[in-house]
């Protein structure tokens, strides 16, 4: 099952770092993320500045060693290279201090297929508590998330019914597929987790929160 998930947010990690390069490097520059004037919080943008600098100094990437060659240490190179090299936390952190007139920051959101920014910063923080989770090999399978994704009741898109226990595995798994059916269309999430709960009956489901009907749920289907 962690294997499975971390697949999953794998892809959704390199859906949002793309995303996150190409339209915020058209409203603004290249250079967006050393932009303090585009942040809330300018605790966390220097908190953010030097997690990214960690990240660039320890990196093993060639093209971030050939950038520096070519370009000299003087500055940090441009976000379609940076952005590659900074770890999913990261990302999230710097998504969710965008202030809110920027543009781009509702547009990721509907790229996603949620309402808005506000449902994506939740999101991305209770996928990455679920990846810290599985990078750590702790366990998963009955494990209550402490910072639920924020409910989504109405959409155009197949999703479920809004379960009882919001943090739930249950919850937090169909936030994932969810996001994973826009940004990763031909993936086998739902087939494997699917099989995989069929082949293991001995494991008890509701204690990650799945109701007796969840393969009626239209997610699910």
């Amino acid at each position: 099952m962690r294997l499975l998930v971390f697949d999953a947010l794998e892809r959704i990690e390199i859906a949002l770092r793309t995303k996150m390069i190409y339209y915020l490097s058209i409203e603004k520059d290249h250079w967006w993320f050393e932009d303090k004037s585009i942040f809330f919080n300018e605790d966390y943008f220097n908190e953010s500045l030097k997690d990214i600098d960690k990240e660039l100094a320890r990196t093993k990437e060639i093209f971030i060693k050939k950038h520096y060659e070519n370009y000299g240490v003087d500055h940090r190179p441009p976000a379609y290279k940076t952005l590659e090299v900074l770890s999913f936390g990261c990302l999230s952190k710097l998504y969710s201090n965008l202030k809110n007139e920027i543009v781009s920051k509702d547009r990721i959101a509907k790229e996603f297929n949620l309402p808005n920014h506000n449902y994506l910063k939740s999101w991305l923080k209770s996928f990455n508590i679920v990846r810290n989770i599985i990078a750590h090999h702790g366990r998963l399978w009955n494990r209550n998330i402490d910072f639920p994704p924020k409910s989504l009741y109405q959409t155009e898109f197949k999703f479920i019914e809004i379960p009882t226990e919001l943090n739930s595995l249950y919850h937090c798994f169909s936030c994932i597929l969810f996001v994973l059916n826009k940004v990763s269309q031909e993936h086998t999430l739902k087939d494997k987790m699917v099989n995989l709960l069929k082949d293991n009956p001995v494991i008890n489901i509701k204690e990650m929160g799945f109701p007796e009907n969840w393969k009626e749920q239209p997610l699910w289907i």
